[in-house]
């Protein structure tokens, strides 16, 4: 047998395959996200989680090709909504652990899916290691009616002079009444200042707030 002959067979019989059914490659998966924050910021709910670095199957991501934000929503049970009002009324926080979370089938069916963040847009919502994204849900009352009324220890728009006007107004209106029968003075045009602001700001909010142009926007 010649050299020429024997490289070849050797060069055959390295580069030969194992005999099988072809697969699919191995898709990229993200793995389960561990340390999703929630909070919110007046009307605002900010979602915060680490930028994922491995695959379900323990590899290195190459990247992300996109980013699907889904929204479940659902009514407050009774039981609990009635704790929100009366004598020692609590705050939705701390009925937030009293929620029961929906079952996986039942996510599927009433899950919304509210926005898309693509590959390129994804730099925007990145802030260090953490992604923030931010939804702007439409809070509803009693009847189904949009909440956008000004709150003064909750709302944080203009919230000081809130405070301020409010406090202001309380002692006015107190002292008007203490003066009764007496009406003379400028007080009643003063004290017409705060109900004006408010309901200014209020309506503001709602025209504002109730129809955002896009549901995520970064976290200042």
């Amino acid at each position: 047998m010649s050299k020429k002959l024997a490289c070849f067979l050797l060069v055959l019989a390295t580069a030969c395959g194992k005999a099988g059914i072809p697969h699919p490659p191995v898709p990229e998966i993200p793995a389960a996200t561990k340390d999703l924050l929630v909070s919110q910021r007046d009307a605002k709910v900010i979602l915060r989680w680490s930028y994922p670095s491995l695959s379900t199957a323990g590899k290195t991501l190459a990247g992300l090709r996109k980013i699907v934000v889904y929204r479940f929503t659902e009514p407050l049970p009774q039981s609990l909504a009635a704790q929100l009002v009366g004598e020692s009324p609590k705050s939705a926080s701390d009925l937030f652990e009293q929620l029961a979370m929906p079952l996986p089938p039942q996510y599927l069916r009433g899950a919304e899916a509210i926005a898309e963040v693509t590959k390129e847009e994804l730099p925007a919502f990145v802030a260090g290691a953490k992604i923030v994204f931010e939804d702007a849900p439409v809070l509803a009352g009693e009847g189904g009616v949009p909440i956008r009324y000004v709150y003064p220890s909750r709302t944080a728009t203009l919230k000081v002079p809130t405070l301020v006007l409010g406090t202001t107004w309380a002692g006015l209106f107190t002292w008007m009444v203490w003066r009764l029968p007496s009406t003379d003075g400028p007080w009643m045009m003063l004290s017409l200042v705060f109900p004006v602001y408010y309901f200014a700001l209020s309506f503001w909010l709602h025209a504002t707030r109730s129809a955002p142009e896009h549901p995520s926007t970064l976290a200042p």
